[in-house]
This record gives structure tokens, C-alpha cells and sequence, in this order.
């Protein structure tokens, strides 16, 4: 039975599984190596609910080759990046808006 991860556990398995697909079986296997002691690695164990969902986005990718999955990762990149400069701003806006008037933090 496929169980959909919850979104933030999601976009790790994705790419995870894209970084399989691009990498190989070797890179899988030293990451299945490192779940053993990394929770958030968790869904690369037979066992977990969660390894059917990579294990059907593995194979997505792997059917649809190492440049898509890379392209994927860049996708992920791009937002990830927009999303930390946004972040920046809003906390540099809670900055400026605690400054008393008239002063700049």
C-alpha cells in the first residue's frame, strides 16, 4: 500500500529519490547505511510506511533519466533559494519595524 508522506517528509523522499536516480545504486546504498542512524532517512527502510512512496518516485525518475531528475533537484534549488530571500526580507522587515522612528536598527 503507497502512503503519501506529509509534505515536508515528501519533498525530502522526492529528493532523495531524484538523487538516487541521478547517482546510482552505490549512493543508495551508503544513504540506507546512514538511516540506520538518521531518522529523517527513515523511509529508505523496507519497514517503514513510507519506503513504497520512494520507492514508486525511485522508479519514476529512473524511468524518466538522470536529466530529468537533475532538473528536478535544480527546481528544488531555485525554490528553496527564492524562499530563504523571502525569508531574509521578512526578518530584516521585523528588524526595521522595531527600530524606534526615525533610527535604523
Amino acid at each position: 500500500m503507497l502512503i503519501n508522506p506529509p509534505p515536508d517528509v515528501r519533498l525530502l523522499v522526492d529528493k532523495t529519490a531524484a538523487m538516487v536516480a541521478k547517482m546510482g545504486r552505490q549512493f543508495e546504498e551508503r544513504l540506507q547505511a546512514d538511516s540506520r542512524t538518521n531518522p529523517k532517512l527513515g523511509f529508505m527502510s523496507a519497514n517503514d510506511p513510507y519506503n513504497p512512496y520512494y520507492r514508486s518516485k525511485l522508479s519514476e525518475f529512473q524511468e524518466m533519466g538522470p536529466l530529468v531528475a537533475e532538473a528536478f533537484l535544480e527546481d528544488i534549488r531555485q525554490r528553496q533559494a527564492e524562499q530563504q530571500k523571502k525569508d531574509i526580507n521578512l526578518e530584516e522587515g521585523d528588524e526595521m519595524s522595531k527600530a524606534p522612528a526615525g533610527e535604523e536598527p
